[in-house]
């Protein structure tokens, strides 16, 4: 699982950001719900509330006030991928 958090997490932050650029709430909440999946399959319970959030901000189609929801979730899939380095070496 921690082969395809490296590989999928940077792609799917990377499409996150940019639905919350475009104000796409649909886009947001599926991006989201996507990583969510994600992390918790990798034991990343915090960075799956993170994004628990950013998705109920995207089903709600309500972006005013997504960025720290956003900014928060990137700083937990950096503890995430800093947990999970110990199984990649």
């Amino acid at each position: 699982m921690a082969g395809f958090f490296f590989e999928d997490a940077p792609v799917l932050f990377a499409d996150l950001r940019r639905a919350v650029d475009g104000k796409n709430s649909g886009a947001v909440r599926m991006t989201a719900h996507a990583l969510k999946g994600l992390v918790a399959g990798c034991g990343g319970v915090r960075a799956a509330n993170a994004a628990q959030k950013v998705e109920n901000a995207g089903q709600e189609a309500n972006l005013t006030n997504i960025s720290p929801l956003v900014d928060s979730l990137g700083e937990e899939l950096d503890r995430l991928k800093q947990a999970l380095l110990v199984y990649c070496a």
